[in-house]
């Protein structure tokens, strides 16, 4: 920075209105001593002093000294006037000036005189002391004018170099008005001067957290300067932070209009715009404040967004590169963001590099936040934030952090010493940087940017009103399912501890090949690992009604998800069993029995696995297994949380390492190996939900979609040498839109738009929408949730098992979704319970169901009204929903739903709605492929169209649902072929009889086999 310091005070001032109350409250506390007053005029460095300093400098310097003692400031400021005629350009004499103001509480006086001082200092070539930048900044402040008094330290913060006070007060200031990326770049000047503390380390590793907040000062600004609306930018943070981005833009918007140069506003508001998926409204915004005019982080981020709705990669990835370089310290988001546009843009390398830097950034995000969340912070927890800074190249911070976990005792860290050795070492040098910035530098902006959201913002149906009726009847005691899932908690409590908090699996197959879908549902019973008093369940349809079968082997383990598939090729669906602890396989006997041969198969390992399918995934013919863990098991059992009040219950799993996922390939003699290439601690997630399916349908072979909790969700694809990459980030799946983490669960997946490809829908935490990931080119995805309409209604809510079906053939999906919290509610009236929610999809747009809420509402008004038999009166009661296993059970051309909960039964909903077309529904038998032809796809063509389906494993949330594979036509179209592409690559087509049947396709026989009518 060059030439003289454009001082606040010489722009166009903001007039404090000062009242005898601002004045008796606010008592200025001086930062230094009143060090320079009593020696003013002398250690002059100018030896050519003027005759008038010369003649009369100790009458001065005695009558002020005495007036100083004796507190008479009026005298004192008489005297320095009467001087600064004499000595008008004297810095010292000006800096008393000022100091006298101060102690007169003349906020106005003490800027004007202590911009005076600064002029002269200039003009003499004279350092300005730290303390009496930091004096001057607090006049502002005192006179309300905050955004002056970050300003004036900021301009000589970037002349020269500082102390540490200095850097943290601005630091402070900037975090006050709601600037917090250049709050933690002052931060950043304390790592290299090695000055910062262990509280500030964790600022510096967050996402937009506060370093230091002050309302009453704000509230000072808004009563002494009511036009200057820019310190209200810390209220938008604010609500942002309590996840209300519409309210925060409520704020950014007038300061914007106000303000038109302030960038930290403009970024703001662009980053909300984001937030709340608006992407006309960011496209038309970022148009009118262009990011290479107004350079800021968060506004290259919200360009960057907007370009990437609008199909402009390129463009897209320089914004979100520019972001990213102008602020890494903030730098998951767009590094997120990045990965995405770098791969669709055809960059795969870079884009690869991009996303293991962002699944980096995300876990350090996420372990800082377990780190300020804790009441006894971790000492692993501690070094491993160190080790990722220092892998990232942020040496300083790693060297921090690594001391903060030396002094910490609680959950001991594994080699402490070895590896805070290892971290003192300098990291390898960090290149990415460089090769961002040749890559944002090549890229020139598109001719029209404001155009690039236009294809986001189709014409609402804001009614949703032409939805035919949905009805879902529990018919659970009527069919004689009894069942309900026990946590083995002995107080009968739910939720105290994590391991009890996501209930059990369900899963729907044929089991005895007599053409109705029976069921096997998971218990536990006890605690994990011991032998628990009641064991799993298989109940057997007869008929559409339900008998409990007696098995032979015992299976009291602590029971999980359940997958349902022909392990051994035989015809007869077998079961692998996900456990707290080891895992099952039990072959079907095709007498109503199984034997478990888990012992011979080869499979082995203790851990909390969550959902399970079984899956040919290597292309070999031979089914394999697919087991997702969750935390690691050892200190889940064993480590107690308790909520502020002091009430015992579940921790949250950010406290606890995720456990990899495991693949078991099929050696065909009825035996397993690992396969190593899925066991990298490195990819460790805490997964929930899976599917196994052909999901980008170019890539050959079955890809793997695991919904992560609270971190980067998976994505695993095949590679040409049989070796697995993960890709999730990369293709679009890693994260929502925010590019953030969330409490992924459940996985619904099917082609709401109609386009030939699988869409799917992610469930979420409370205050976290769901996510719609929607397949916008092959392989590559984009979030939709804000621009569907699901963000809203799912916000509240706490998602687990959720399907996406047709459920009243109208060729227009419909989506169920069961809510449930994890935790007991801080309210002694309140319940985990919530009511249970259906949408309806029409024009890329998701709707809330009318009726089906309107039960919802009017129960909730009206509790004591019995619903449980009525029409849809399941969503008349809230319940604690966990996992949904889907298949058409009484064999009425209509798919039902087997729900399972916490504390009440599993409840069978049986769909009775009106049905306004037809299914067809095809079962498919492998011969080249495996038996269970997952990855398989149909095409009914008609005379007006194409309807695709897809044979698929895992289903969503510890469940399997019916191997058949259902489509929808209209009422009177007309079949003219259907054509099966098998995962072997063999395609049939046959022309079926035109009455919609439920058909079997044997693999390269060319013939079908119809089992009955629909």
């Amino acid at each position: 920075m060059n030439g003289p310091i454009a001082h606040p005070q010489l722009s166009k001032p903001h007039r404090p209105r000062t009242t005898s109350s601002c004045v008796a409250v606010l008592c200025f506390v001086s930062l230094c001593s009143f060090f320079l007053s009593a020696n003013v005029g002398c250690n002059r460095t100018d030896e050519s002093e003027s005759t008038t300093s010369q003649r009369r400098p100790e009458s001065f310097r005695t009558k002020f000294s005495a007036l100083k003692r004796a507190k008479n400031w009026d005298a004192a400021d008489e005297l320095v006037l009467s001087e600064l005629i004499r000595r008008p350009d004297d810095p010292d004499l000006l800096l008393a000036a000022a100091q006298v103001s101060l102690e007169r509480r003349d906020w106005d006086s003490a800027i004007e005189r202590f911009n005076d001082h600064g002029i002269a200092s200039e003009n003499q070539s004279r350092t300005i002391a730290d303390p009496v930048l930091l004096q001057w900044s607090q006049a502002f402040c005192n006179s309300g004018r905050l955004i002056d008094a970050t300003e004036v330290l900021a301009d000589h913060a970037e002349k020269s170099s500082h102390s540490a006070d200095l850097y943290r007060r601005l630091a402070e200031l900037y975090s006050i008005v709601g600037d917090l990326h250049a709050s933690q770049a002052q931060l950043h000047q304390l790592v290299r001067q090695r000055q910062i503390r262990g509280d500030e380390l964790y600022f510096l590793a967050s996402l937009k957290q506060r370093y230091k907040e002050d309302p009453n000062l704000l509230r000072l600004a808004d009563t002494l300067q009511p036009d200057d609306l820019r310190p209200q930018l810390s209220q938008a943070v604010g609500l942002w932070m309590s996840k209300k981005p519409d309210a925060a833009l409520e704020i950014t918007a007038p300061i914007v209009r106000e303000h038109d140069d302030y960038a930290p506003a403009i970024g703001f508001h662009a980053f909300l715009l984001a937030e709340s998926g608006r992407l006309a409204d960011l496209a038309a915004f970022a148009a009118d404040h262009p990011p290479t005019q107004i350079n800021h982080p968060d506004l290259w981020y919200g360009a960057g967004i907007a370009a990437l709705a609008g199909g402009q990669s390129d463009w897209a990835a320089k914004c979100f590169a520019e972001s990213l370089l102008a602020a890494e310290h903030h730098s998951h988001l767009p590094a997120t963001q990045l990965a995405v546009s770098l791969s669709r843009g055809g960059h795969e390398s870079l884009s690869q590099q991009v996303a293991d830097r962002a699944k980096m950034l995300q876990e350090l995000y996420n372990r800082c936040l377990a780190y300020f969340e804790e009441g006894l912070p971790s000492q692993a927890n501690s070094i491993r934030i160190a080790e990722i800074l220092w892998q990232l190249g942020r040496h300083d911070e790693a060297v921090g952090w690594s001391k903060i976990a030396g002094n910490l005792q609680h959950d001991p860290a594994d080699d402490l010493t070895k590896r805070q050795a290892a971290i003192e070492k300098t990291p390898p040098r960090q290149r990415w940087a460089s090769t961002l910035s040749d890559f944002a530098q090549s890229v020139s902006p598109p001719d029209e940017i404001a155009s690039l959201a236009t294809s986001m913002t189709k014409p609402r149906s804001d009614s949703g009103d032409d939805f035919g009726e949905i009805l879902l009847v529990d018919e659970t005691q009527s069919r004689g399912l009894e069942f309900q899932f026990d946590t083995g908690e002995p107080t009968g409590q739910l939720a105290v501890w994590l391991h009890q908090i996501n209930g059990g699996g369900i899963a729907a197959a044929d089991f005895d090949r007599d053409g109705w879908d029976d069921a096997y549902l998971s218990q536990a019973g006890s605690e994990p690992l011991k032998p628990s008093p009641i064991t799993d369940q298989l109940f057997l349809n007869r008929d559409g009604d339900f008998q409990r079968a007696s098995l032979a082997t015992k299976l009291d383990d602590y029971g999980q998800g359940v997958a349902a598939g022909d392990i051994n090729a035989d015809g007869f669906p077998d079961l692998f069993i996900g456990n707290i602890g080891p895992n099952r396989i039990l072959i079907n006997n095709g007498d109503g029995q199984f034997t478990d041969v888990t012992d011979a198969s080869g499979i082995r390992g203790s851990h909390w696995t969550s959902s399970v399918a079984i899956a040919d995934i290597n292309d070999d013919a031979i089914a394999d297994l697919i087991e997702i863990n969750y935390c690691v098991l050892d200190d889940v059992l064993n480590r107690p949380c308790h909520s502020y009040t002091g009430v015992l219950g579940a921790c949250p799993p950010v406290d606890f390492d995720g456990d990899p996922d495991k693949v078991w390939l099929g050696n065909g003699d009825g035996t397993f190996r690992l396969d190593e290439s899925w066991s990298s601690i490195d990819q460790a997630g805490r997964g929930l939900g899976l599917v196994v399916a052909d999901l980008d349908a170019t890539n050959p072979g079955l890809e793997v979609f695991v919904s992560n909790d609270m971190s980067a969700n998976h994505f695993w694809r095949r590679q040409n040498n049989d070796t697995w990459s993960e890709e999730a980030v990369v293709r679009g799946l890693g994260y929502g839109v925010g590019g953030r983490a969330q409490a992924c669960m459940g996985i619904a997946v099917a082609d709401p738009d109609a386009d030939a490809d699988l869409d799917l829908v992610v469930t979420n935490f409370s205050e976290e929408s769901n996510n719609f990931f929607v397949q916008q080119s092959p392989g590559l995805f984009g979030d939709q949730t804000q621009a569907s309409g699901l963000s809203g209604p799912s916000t509240p809510v706490l998602g687990f098992g959720v399907v996406m079906s047709d459920f009243d053939a109208d060729n227009r999906m419909d989506l169920f979704v069961t809510n449930g919290h994890v935790n007991q509610p801080i309210d002694p009236n309140d319940t985990m319970a919530q009511y249970s929610q259906l949408f309806r999809y029409d024009q890329s747009r998701w709707f809330l169901d009318r009726q089906t809420s309107a039960i919802s509402e009017s129960a909730a008004e009206d509790a004591q009204v019995e619903h449980d038999q009525s029409p849809n009166g399941y969503f008349a009661q809230k319940h604690v929903g966990r996992t949904i296993a889907t298949a058409d059970f009484d064999r009425d051309g209509r798919l039902d739903m087997m729900v399972g909960h916490l504390g009440e039964p599993t409840r069978l909903l049986m769909n009775r709605s009106p049905q306004h077309g037809r299914v067809v529904s095809l079962s498919l038998v492998g011969t080249n492929s495996h038996r269970d032809a997952v990855g398989g796809r149909i095409e009914v063509k008609t005379d007006r169209r194409t309807v695709t389906g897809h044979r698929i494993a895992g289903y969503g949330y510890y469940c399997t649902n019916t191997s058949d594979v259902g489509m929808i036509i209209g009422k009177d179209e007309m079949i003219q072929e259907i054509a099966v592409t098998w995962p072997s690559g063999i395609q049939d087509s046959f022309v079926p009889e035109q009455e919609p049947s439920t058909f079997t396709v044997i693999e390269g026989q060319g013939s079908v086999a119809r089992i009955g009518p629909r």
